[in-house]
């Protein structure tokens, strides 16, 4: 996600804002790796050990030699399933090191991937080497039970200014490594490179230095990483599994003498290295380099090839170091990480927009082999994929199931309200949220999205209101120094709008121990994809009472504050969205209350549907804009003449009704249009009987004699709309269809329960009106969903 810059930081200390931008930048001249600069150092530092280290080093070659010619070999190679228990120690002073558990799980996916030739880069590997990249059937778990036997996530947080330091003496509280890969992630290397590992033979010789340790900004793809550097600790577990740099035992690529060493793997090509570059054509000692081997350093690692495979199948093959241990059954077992035990997942993305995809990544512990997903309203609504990627047409949040099998075992989850699918028209202004009809978070307006996995978060109170009961918490008290949990909006359709406002109630209390948490509000104009800040405050400025140091909770009206943050035209878009942003220094409880979206209406109608230049439309198309607010009515024009003056000219009259969009006064059905005509259509406002300036002028192109616009099925081509919204009476479904169909229309209430079904419903082409019988209802928000065919549609209905 992206935090850039906008007039606002004026306001703003950047390094308070943005404690969590701050990255060590990955660029060509930071080295990448220090393993044999550390080998050499340690060496001279004990040199006692040079001979037994040697020694080792020498039984593991000859042990390689034998190995990658026997039989075991070649079964490791057919079948053989390598599974090594890890466990990431984060090293922080409570900054940006202390890195999230999502960037923890984005590393561990990316190693699965890389070492089981699963890489979404994989295919860029040229052809000349296509044909010996290797398939590692290697699999590194984060392990479940921790050395005494305690239950663990496979995250060891150790605060500790050895963050700064980042070298051996830093590898704080090692796990017994014959039992578990050793990962620390500091703020500095001390060596001045990204990460460094020791071979098995040092390792062997010394244990206590066995593992690697890496920068957190090398560490995954997200939070303080990025994409970049996410093949850093594929590179250095190759180094702990007894891996050398293509062009051999150094830390110096480029260096013409290269040429005269080797890795001892006979299917890499001798190079002389490369550092930071991707010349896919470069010769340098003789034979087309294989500079996208991760091995290497350039910026293009994709792959290993099955000689390196084969390499490290020996090294996990030996007692060298232990390396055998970590994959027997019985340290499997012991770790946590041997059976399929719990079903689970993640979104790469917390929400997304409507007509967009999200991305979900098996998590399940551990072995799965087969995946059964149900996706609420997703299309497809199933999948058997580990990682699906499912399209929504339909906004909400939405339920996600998986059921996950191995030959032994099936486990299953369900996350309830798990997905926040924002509508890609936002939600109308003026946008009033007390939360006195809220009943829990997330619903279809407000996500709280806890990227550490922890027991603090944003969630509904029902109890601690301004000035009723209901408003949104962020359990804080006893929260881990330097977390930061986020508060997604829904979209907010702010485009009628020439300047807006948006307003809110706070309440925090710091304690006598804490630090500055900070509260941040950020805007975006596209859906979440770029954000930018527009508030803060930290410390004693966020706190609204006096120290508390127990579990606090406001208990007056005078506990509280206001803040109120202006949005210029920038941020006047069809799907702008808000976030808070938590960042816990040890303070107590955070509540947020009466978020208050309003502004002044232009004098100018927008329009809204069919877009401009739209073709293939209906000959019944239903012209709609945006609602607006001060008005007296709406003036509509329809003509196959852009001046407005053929004798085809279609003029009416719509009185205002309300803010609301989804009432009959922003909208005209027309009929009877000629196929394949191209139509012309403005609105303008009455203010008092005065005729406002009329908006920009739109055209659209009916659909040839005979034809379908096969874009129709989209639901906001569907003009699907429910009114009147809120109601005490019956209510009715209006949808605008291509062709006639048969559907079905089911009403829930929020607990999911079917309040009304009609299960054959005959709708023809052009304009349907559908009868909900919710004058029969008790009082209480639904959900009204219209299946045709596989696609299915919704709207929200509040019966009061």
């Amino acid at each position: 996600m992206k935090y850039l810059s906008y007039s606002i930081l004026g306001f703003f200390s950047l390094s308070t804002l943005f404690s969590f931008g701050q990255h060590q930048s990955h660029t060509s001249s930071f080295e990448k790796c220090a393993t044999y600069n550390q080998e050499e150092l340690f060496k001279l530092e004990h040199p006692e050990l040079v001979e037994e280290i040697e020694a080792s080093e020498q039984a593991l070659e000859n042990f390689t030699a034998l190995y990658d010619a026997s039989e075991e070999n070649q079964r490791s190679q057919n079948s053989a399933l390598y599974i090594i228990p890890v466990v990431f120690h984060i090293l922080h002073m409570n900054g940006d090191e202390n890195i999230s558990d999502d960037q923890v799980y984005d590393a561990i996916r990316i190693i699965n991937e890389d070492y089981n030739a699963r890489n979404s880069d994989l295919s860029e590997v040229i052809n000349d080497f296509q044909s010996i990249i290797g398939n590692g059937n290697i699999e590194f778990r984060l392990a479940q039970i921790d050395p005494n036997g305690n239950p663990t996530n496979g995250i060891d947080r150790i605060q500790s200014n050895e963050t700064y330091v980042g070298d051996d003496g830093s590898k704080l509280n090692q796990w017994s490594p014959d039992s578990y890969l050793n990962i620390w992630v500091s703020a500095v290397i001390g060596s001045g490179a990204a990460a460094y590992a020791y071979l098995p033979s040092t390792a062997n010789v010394y244990p206590d230095i066995d593992g690697i340790i890496c920068l957190n900004t090398y560490v995954g793809s997200i939070g303080t990483s990025s994409e970049s550097g996410k093949h850093t600790l594929s590179h250095e577990i190759g180094h702990y599994l007894n891996l050398a740099h293509p062009w051999g035992p150094t830390n110096q690529p480029g260096v013409s003498s290269n040429c005269n060493t080797d890795d001892g793997v006979s299917d890499t090509p001798n190079t002389i290295g490369t550092s930071g570059s991707c010349n896919l054509a470069q010769v340098s000692c003789g034979s087309l380099d294989n500079i996208q081997n991760f091995m290497d350093y350039s910026s293009c690692d994709r792959m290993f090839t099955q000689g390196q495979i084969n390499r490290m199948y020996a090294t996990l093959n030996s007692n060298t170091a232990d390396r055998i241990a970590l994959w027997q059954n019985t340290n499997l077992v012991e770790t946590g990480v041997a059976d399929l035990s719990e079903a689970d997942f993640r979104l790469v993305k917390p929400f997304i927009c409507q007509l967009d995809t999200a991305e979900f990544e098996d998590q399940s512990k551990f072995g799965a082999s087969s995946w059964n997903w149900s996706f609420e309203y997703g299309n497809p609504t199933t999948s058997t994929d580990q990682y699906p990627q499912i399209f929504y047409n339909t906004a909400g949040v939405h339920d996600v199931s998986l059921t996950a099998s191995n030959s032994s075992s099936t486990v299953s989850t369900t996350k309830t309200n798990y997905i926040l699918v924002n509508p890609i028209i936002g939600h109308y202004t003026p946008y009033v949220e007390n939360f006195s009809t809220t009943s829990a978070l997330p619903n279809d307006e407000w996500l709280g999205y806890n990227p550490y996995g922890d027991d603090y978060a944003f969630v509904f109170d029902a109890s601690s209101g301004y000035d009723n009961d209901g408003c949104i918490k962020m359990e804080n008290f006893g929260n881990t120094f330097n977390t930061e949990d986020e508060l997604y909006s829904t979209t907010f359709d702010l485009s009628p709008l020439t300047t807006g406002e948006f307003t809110f109630k706070y309440a925090f209390a710091q304690t006598s121990t804490s630090g500055s948490d900070a509260l941040y509000l950020f805007a975006s104009m596209d859906c979440g994809e770029t954000w930018y800040p527009r508030w803060s405050k930290s410390g004693s400025s966020l706190a609204t009472v006096s120290d508390q140091n127990s579990s606090w909770a406001p208990s007056s009206t005078s506990d509280w504050e206001s803040a109120t943050i202006y949005l210029n035209n920038s941020y006047l878009s069809e799907k702008t969205m808000f976030k808070f942003v938590f960042e816990s220094e040890g303070g107590n409880n955070l509540y947020l209350d009466d978020i208050n979206i309003t502004g002044t209406f232009s004098d100018i109608a927008v329009l809204e549907y069919p877009e401009n230049g739209m073709t293939n439309r209906p000959e019944d198309v239903v012209l709609q804009w945006k609602a607006s607010g001060g008005i007296t009515s709406y003036e509509y024009q329809l003509d196959v003449s852009s001046n407005f003056d053929s004798p085809s000219l279609e003029t009416g009259i719509k009185n205002w009704i309300s803010y609301d969009p989804n009432n009959s006064d922003t909208e005209y059905e027309t009929s009877n249009l000629i196929n394949g005509q191209t139509y012309f259509w403005r609105v303008r406002y009455n203010i008092n009987g005065v005729a406002q300036s009329w908006s920009d002028t739109w055209s659209f192109t009916v659909v040839e004699e005979g034809g379908v616009g096969i874009d129709e099925w989209s639901e906001e081509n569907l003009h699907l709309s429910v009114f009147p919204n809120p109601t005490n009476e019956k209510t009715t479904l209006r949808l605008n269809l291509p062709q006639s169909v048969t559907a079905q229309v089911t009403v829930f209430d929020i607990y999911g329960s079917v309040a009304e079904e009609q299960s054959t419903v005959q709708l023809v082409q052009g304009t349907n009106h559908v009868t909900i019988n919710s004058d029969e209802y008790a009082a209480g928000v639904y959900i009204v969903r219209v299946s045709i065919g596989s696609s299915q549609y919704t709207k929200r209905l509040v019966v009061y």
